[in-house]
C-alpha cells in the first residue's frame, strides 16, 4: 500500500511538531520523518541480528527515497510500528498508527465552515 509520508505529525495544541536538528535548524515532523527516525535506532535490551538491522536500513531508504510516498507491505508497517512504539510518546505514536492504518491524523486542525 502507498503512503503520504509528507503528512504532518502534531503536538497537543494542534500545531506541527518541531524538532531541532544537531545543526540547530528546525523541522516539522511528518509520518515520514517519526518512521525515519526510530528505524535508526537500537533499543536497551533489544536483540536485532544482521538482518533485522538490515531491514530497518531498507524501509529508512523506502521512506526518505520515496519522494514523500512510501510503498510499504503490511510486514513492512508491522516493523515500523514495533519500533516507533518504542521511540515515540503514546502521543506521536498513536498519531503514526492512525495515518498507517490509513486514517486521518486525530490531531489534524479541522477546518471549519460558516
Amino acid at each position: 500500500m502507498q503512503y503520504d509520508t509528507t503528512q504532518k505529525i502534531y503536538n497537543r495544541d494542534g500545531k506541527q511538531f518541531i524538532l531541532q536538528e544537531r545543526d540547530g535548524s528546525l523541522i516539522g515532523l511528518t509520518l515520514g520523518e517519526a518512521c525515519m527516525i526510530a528505524l535508526c535506532q537500537e533499543y536497551q535490551g533489544e536483540r536485532v541480528d544482521g538482518r533485522g538491522k538490515a531491514e530497518r536500513f531498507r524501509l529508512f531508504l523506502v521512506i526518505r527515497n520515496g519522494n514523500g510516498v512510501a510503498d510499504l507491505s503490511e510486514g513492512d508497517v508491522k516493523t515500523i510500528m514495533g519500533v516507533v512504539e518504542q521511540y515515540w510518546s503514546p502521543l506521536i505514536y498513536g498519531q503514526v498508527e492512525a495515518l498507517l492504518r490509513g486514517e486521518a491524523n486525530p490531531l489534524a486542525p479541522r477546518s471549519v465552515t460558516p
